[in-house]
């Protein structure tokens, strides 16, 4: 989970090795590292506020034999709440876990309970409250339990209750065997976004306004030939119908993306324009199309796709694989932090790493005399590290220097670069090149 002590927005993303990434503090994001079978969560924090090191807290003693919990941050606090139905007792649990960061006793508390069970849920931080959407479960396809209360608030500043809310429009999906699935989550302002999954891979975008109280559902179908570039039915219809997955980071309007999990393919970082449409953006010409054969980026085209330049030498040596877990962590106005978790082989055998790298974003604009062409990001200020970590009972992290590449050219033949920034801008012949400082700011 990603998440930050000083204020807070939760990350939640998760694979089958029972590791979920999550939490985002002012300088630290932490990894959890479940071992159900042991009542037990490992949990490591990545300091990215100088030197980035790595360090475990304590480890979580859960009370169940548990998966698939939820993860949340707020002020100096990690949350750790909900959970799979326990195999043992066939009971969900709905014991809420807390780490304070500027506690001297550095250890777990309980803190209060929830009303009803919350298997893989759905948490975030907004406006100073945590919001906790209840999932479906993997292991209790019968429904042994009737779910309540789905959907639940926490306000820290009103009292140590949770709160039960509305009910979303897609209830009565709780009780079908097939149950609830999200493709994707985010969270704009003051409002909660989910993709919910059909068969068929459809979806269905619904949106929760913490200051209303009231869930709305999205066609984004609807509004794809009205929308104007920047409205809200634009911003709207794009995440709808975009092709974007888990919990994602969504700064200025642009919504951050990895590409992890295909094989023999490199990892990539890129961004979702979401007030663009796809009329917006500039046909590609012959040598731009070539560019991105080199540089792959997603096949649907949906929505309008900004490049980021400057991070191929971090990136092209992560291991891409099913096993292999990207996400992308807003750390503070335009400084982002990326984090793999990925295996690597070598002669010794199969390592499982994690490599964290801070970053910051500039926004460069191609103009062709006053008018706008192509926009992209930048990497500047780049740092990495990686470690070697055995998740194991006994948390092992041992150092590992990340794999020297050559600085490689991301853009076309007509191209300046600031090799010490890795920066790499497409400049196109007769071309200015406008670069833009932006202050980039979330809603909550």
């Amino acid at each position: 989970m990603k998440g930050w002590n000083q204020s807070s927005k939760k990350k939640r993303n998760g694979n089958g090795n029972g590791e979920k990434s999550k939490i985002k503090q002012s300088a630290c994001i932490c990894l959890l590292f479940e071992l159900p079978l042991q009542k037990r969560i490992n949990v490591l924090a990545i300091d990215t506020s100088e030197e980035l090191r790595i360090f475990p807290l304590s480890p979580l003693k859960h009370a169940s034999s548990t998966s698939r919990v939820g993860f949340a941050s707020l002020g100096s606090k990690i949350f750790v709440l909900g959970g799979d139905i326990d195999r043992e007792t066939r009971n969900y649990p709905r014991e809420v876990y807390i780490w304070d960061f500027n506690c001297n006793e550095k250890q777990w508390k309980k803190g209060p309970p929830l009303n009803a069970k919350k298997p893989n849920p759905v948490v975030v931080t907004v406006n100073k409250k945590i919001y906790a959407l209840a999932g479906d479960s993997i292991f209790d396809r019968r429904k042994t339990e009737t779910i309540g209360h789905v959907f639940e608030v926490l306000d820290p500043e009103l009292g140590n209750v949770w709160t039960p809310l509305p009910n979303p429009p897609f209830h009565s999906l709780y009780k079908k065997s097939s149950g609830v699935e999200f493709r994707g989550h985010t969270v704009i302002g003051l409002n909660i976004y989910v993709l919910l999954l059909h068969s068929y891979n459809r979806v269905t975008l619904y949106s929760f306004n913490v200051i209303e109280n009231k869930w709305k559902m999205h066609n984004g179908g609807d509004s794809s030939g009205a929308a104007c570039a920047g409205s809200d039915d634009m911003i709207l219809h794009n995440l709808s119908v975009g092709p974007w997955f888990f919990e994602a980071e969504v700064v200025d309007y642009l919504l951050y993306q990895t590409i992890f999990d295909q094989p023999g393919k490199v990892m990539k970082v890129y961004a979702y324009d979401l007030t663009a449409g796809q009329e917006d953006e500039e046909q590609e010409t012959e040598e731009e199309a070539e560019t991105f054969d080199d540089d792959p980026l997603p096949d649907d085209y949906s929505l309008v796709t900004v490049p980021i330049f400057g991070l191929s030498h971090v990136t092209d040596t992560v291991t891409a694989s099913k096993s292999t877990l990207a996400f992308v962590v807003h750390l503070r106005n335009n400084v982002f932090c990326l984090v793999c978790i990925y295996t690597s082989c070598n002669a010794g055998g199969r390592a499982r790493h994690v490599r964290a790298c801070v970053f910051q974003v500039d926004s460069v604009e191609l103009l062709e005399g006053t008018e706008f062409t192509k926009r992209y990001l930048v990497a500047e200020n780049v740092t990495q590290a990686d470690w070697i970590i055995d998740s194991g009972p006994k948390l092992g992290i041992f150092s590992a220097s990340p794999p020297f590449t050559e600085f490689q050219h991301e853009g076309k033949p007509n191209t300046y670069q600031d090799g010490v920034a890795g920066k790499v801008i497409q400049k196109g012949k007769g071309n200015p090149v406008r670069e833009i400082n932006t202050q980039m700011s979330r809603g909550d």
